[in-house]
């Protein structure tokens, strides 16, 4: 952790899980080209790719999202993995009384999104608007929200 700035709970599990990640595949073996980040962290776009450890087996599960065009209806997806998910805690009305669930957050994680921006659609060749939808492809088996 960096110097004498104040660390939360979550910031503290997802160094920790790293570090653990790191220190079991240096003492299993050495690595060549192991790809970390610009903090010395293990990047976690190449756990895929890696050969996997207790850390990833237990908590590293895969995320899918889909780009559609709204024009033509094209779709490109891609896959990403992830060692824990930050889901938004804000309820659906502003009554002290409303439980915040956590099917309700997860649901607004997963659900459509209008991106504001326009992109080239390789498809139909114009300037266009998408919808980005993030879905759970596979579940680890300790899901870290």
């Amino acid at each position: 952790l960096a110097g004498y700035e104040q660390q939360d709970a979550h910031e503290f599990l997802v160094v920790l899980l790293d570090a653990l990640a790191l220190h079991v595949d240096k003492r299993s073996r050495r690595r060549s080209g192991t790809i970390l980040d610009e903090d010395g962290r293990l990047d976690p776009k190449s756990l895929l790719e890696q050969r996997r450890n207790f850390v990833h087996e237990v908590f590293c599960g895969s995320l899918r999202s889909e780009l559609v065009c709204q024009a033509c209806g094209a779709t490109s997806s891609t896959r990403e993995p992830f060692l824990d998910l930050s889901l938004a805690l804000t309820s659906s009305s502003d009554s002290d009384d409303d439980k915040l669930a956590l099917e309700d957050c997860l649901a607004r994680f997963t659900s459509p999104e209008t991106l504001p921006e326009l992109a080239f659609c390789q498809v139909c060749g114009q300037q266009v608007k998408r919808t980005k939808q993030l879905t759970i492809e596979k579940l680890p088996n300790v899901l870290i929200v």
